[in-house]
């Protein structure tokens, strides 16, 4: 395997939940994984989102993860906005070597792992992996080492015919930065 890239909406027990991949990243030289998470703020909490983000980060890689070698890990923005609409990263997918797309309803969370009944789909095409995130990174800013998210244009674009903007996948915007 040469390239990973992970979405969830949730995780709980990080050790548990990121343990595959951790050892993954360690076992296998080259392989470059990407982690997309969302993180959340609580409702009248007022806390720049710098802030929000680094206290995210800083227990991600303190507690959270697993390994020694780290992904690249990104959030979207609008969800630290202090009126924004929260949760908007809910998607759960893996991409594997840009061939192979394996989407599920489970977030990485206990309830998921040991009592909900979860649906997966896992698809060997790589048109479908080419347009589900799997080339997130190259020429879209992502490569850039900072604090947590950054501009991802070719990052989950939905394909819309509506006059409207849509409320779905945009591109990140530029606010958007590597978690490090």
């Amino acid at each position: 395997m040469r390239s990973l890239w992970v979405s969830t909406y949730a995780f709980f027990d990080g050790p548990r939940a990121f343990e595959i991949l951790a050892r993954r990243l360690e076992e296998a030289s080259g392989l470059q994984a990407t982690v997309l998470l969302d993180i959340r703020r609580r409702r009248g909490d007022t806390t720049v989102a710098e802030q929000l983000v680094r206290r995210f980060a800083d227990r991600f890689w303190s507690v959270e993860w697993p390994g020694s070698e780290r992904p690249r890990v990104f959030h979207d923005p609008r969800a630290l906005e202090p009126e924004g609409p929260g949760g908007v990263l809910h998607a759960k997918a893996v991409v594997a070597d840009q061939d192979t797309v394996f989407v599920i309803s489970a977030n990485l969370t206990e309830a998921a792992f040991e009592r909900n009944i979860e649906l997966g789909l896992l698809v060997r095409d790589r048109a479908l992996a080419g347009t589900s995130g799997g080339t997130c990174g190259r020429g879209s800013g992502m490569d850039r080492d900072l604090p947590l998210a950054v501009d991802s244009s070719t990052c989950w674009k939905r394909r819309s015919r509506r006059k409207r903007p849509s409320r779905g996948f945009e591109p990140w915007s530029p606010r958007s930065g590597l978690l490090g």
